[in-house]
Formats: structure tokens, sequence, C-alpha cells
């Protein structure tokens, strides 16, 4: 998720919903656990530092969804009549198959 685009949705009041009780980014891409995230990535046989440098890529853990809401009674925050929790979707293999190159992400919004 490019930078300018969460900053961007940040300084339009948007508030990250998709993080950790602490605030920590949910790691979403991890070749260490999802086998599929290094076969996804383009593969340019004819140039090998090119291709180097996309493996580097792949071996660094990140989050690379994220949801994004806007509280209008309180911009940049969410309030605290709001109840949040954020989680992994689809981080195990269902019959030894992967759902997709990186986990999910899922968010429970509730109103008090």
């Amino acid at each position: 998720f490019p930078v300018t685009i969460s900053r961007l949705l940040k300084e339009k009041g948007f508030a990250e919903i998709s993080t950790g009780p602490r605030g920590e980014p949910l790691v979403t891409w991890d070749s260490s656990l999802n086998p599929i995230s290094v076969l996804t990535g383009p593969q340019k046989k004819n140039n090998w530092q090119v291709l180097s440098q996309e493996n580097d890529w792949d071996e660094h853990p990140r989050q690379l969804d994220h949801i994004f809401m806007l509280d209008k009674k309180n911009p940049g925050k969410i309030s605290s009549d709001i109840s949040i929790s954020a989680y992994r979707l689809f981080d195990k293999a269902r019959r030894g198959v992967w759902v997709s190159d990186h986990f999910g992400i899922g968010v429970d919004i509730i109103w008090k």
C-alpha cells in the first residue's frame, strides 16, 4: 500500500483500523509462513540483479492491505463509542491449498 495514499487518507481525516491491539501492523505478506508469496512476484529471469532485488522484497514480512474508516465526529481518530478489532484472515492452508499469496484482514466494528 503506497505511503502516499495512506498519508492522503489520513490527511483527509481517515483513521487506519486494520492494525493490531497496540497499533502494530498486521503482517499479511510473510514468505516464511505462506509459500505462495514467493511464487507470485514478477520473474525476470533475463536479469539476475532485478530478480535478486525482487526476491529481497519477498523476504521482508509486512502489511500489504489496510482498512481505513472516517469518523466524522472525530476525524483522524475513532470515537470511544466504537469498538474495533482487526484480525488476519486466510492464514492457514485449507486442505493443503493457500487461498492467496498474502493473508487478508478482517475488522469487526461494534457501535456501543
